[in-house]
């Protein structure tokens, strides 16, 4: 199962946290799942300082979350999510 996400920081939080803590004690099966937040910006909650971005990364990288900076999302017909740098990202169970 895989979940990309566009801009969603708080959202990729969540789910890691679901990931890393409550799946793999109640749904060991779902706790392969592999998320994706797609950023179009060159880092990652960029409304706030510098510092807090990074931050922001770090901890999000420490979740097991792939982080796909200067990136948009080009193009999504239901399965696979084709990103502007060329990537393909097989989305869905």
């Amino acid at each position: 199962m895989t979940f990309v996400i566009a801009g969603g920081v708080e959202i990729s939080g969540a789910l890691s946290e679901l990931k890393n803590f409550i799946l793999p004690k109640d749904y060991p099966d779902l706790s392969r799942m592999s998320i994706h937040i797609i950023q179009a910006t060159f880092r990652l909650v960029s409304g706030m300082s510098q510092a807090s971005s990074y931050a922001t990364m770090n901890y999000i990288k420490k979740s097991v979350v792939n982080i796909w900076l200067n990136c948009l999302v080009k193009d999504y017909d239901g399965n696979p999510v084709y990103i502007d740098n060329g990537k393909k990202i097989e989305s869905g169970p």
